[in-house]
């Protein structure tokens, strides 16, 4: 109902408590807004617990990833007979392939192949375990932290290593020893139903050395925030090979060459993309906890 005030009325101290009443609402909408904008789909807590459980997986997978470079099946050592215990090696890795009953997980020839392809061994496999053993220390933030200088310099061993890494594959892809064409070579590509072939191979490959110079790039330009997403996406893209392993161990055992074939493209694809897909909402869990920070 509106009331029109009686002629001779004085309405200003009406105006002005209008006037107040309509700031102070606005004043009340605006750090109402501001919150909604600040307030986080998920608290402090909760991404702390998150971003734990992920450095935790990645701690793990870069073990795992030294431990099956440098002691089992360790492919490096074959053809390396002046080492030390290189004939027990050998004799211990066909003796596992000779116990398989079927067709295995993997053929033997996806163990022994670089033997009689040093520079493949020491650039690709050896590289790799130097640049899983680093990444755990480079991640930690105790060790950032306290002994900046190590971290330094580990990042450019690091990074070193990620392009030695890549000279490898770019020897095996050249050789020919990449696991479509020489471990299942004599299978028709039309039969397969694998959904990582040798251009699945060379994409994450690019991708693993696009991630890398990216990190040395924010690095150098002192861009923190930038090299640690980087990073985390360089990591990523190279930990699938670890998933890989674990995934393919947890599924049953071929019966033939050709689903032999698959599961291990198919391993390595599933392994990607949840090694791609965690390294993404690591990136956005660390950008909202600074948000909160800020806000705080």
């Amino acid at each position: 109902i509106m009331c029109r005030a009686s002629p001779g009325t004085d309405t200003s101290n009406h105006d002005d408590a209008t006037r107040v009443t309509t700031k102070d609402s606005d004043r009340n909408y605006s750090v109402r807004d501001s919150k909604m904008k600040n307030k986080a789909f998920l608290d402090n807590q909760t991404i702390d617990t998150l971003l734990k459980a992920v450095l935790a997986l990645a701690i793990f997978l870069s073990g795992f990833m030294v431990i099956w470079i440098l002691i089992g099946p360790a492919s490096w050592r074959i053809g390396w007979d002046t080492l030390p215990f290189s004939q027990m090696h050998r004799t211990m890795l066909e003796q596992h392939f000779a116990r398989q009953e079927g067709l295995g997980r993997v053929p033997r020839s996806l163990v022994f192949k670089y033997e009689g392809h040093p520079a493949i061994q020491v650039s690709h496999t050896l590289a790799g375990a130097l640049w899983a053993g680093i990444l755990p220390f480079q991640f930690h933030k105790g060790f950032r932290r306290q002994y900046p200088l190590w971290h330094r310099w580990m990042g450019r061993i690091f990074l070193t290593m990620s392009a030695t890494m890549m000279v490898g594959v770019a020897l095996m892809l050249h050789r020919r020893l990449d696991f479509h064409q020489y471990d299942f070579g004599d299978l028709a590509s039309s039969s397969s139903s694998s959904s990582l072939d040798g251009g699945g191979v060379v994409s994450i490959s690019i991708w693993f050395l696009i991630t890398g110079a990216m990190a040395w790039n924010t690095a150098r330009q002192r861009r923190f925030a930038q090299h640690q997403a980087w990073v985390i996406r360089h990591a990523a893209a190279g930990l699938w090979v670890a998933l890989q392993r674990l995934i393919i161990y947890s599924w049953s055992l071929p019966k033939t060459r050709e689903q032999q074939r698959d599961n291990f493209g198919n391993s390595g694809f599933v392994g990607i993309c949840i090694s791609l897909a965690l390294a993404e909402i690591t990136i956005v869990l660390i950008g909202q906890k600074e948000k909160q920070l800020k806000a705080q």
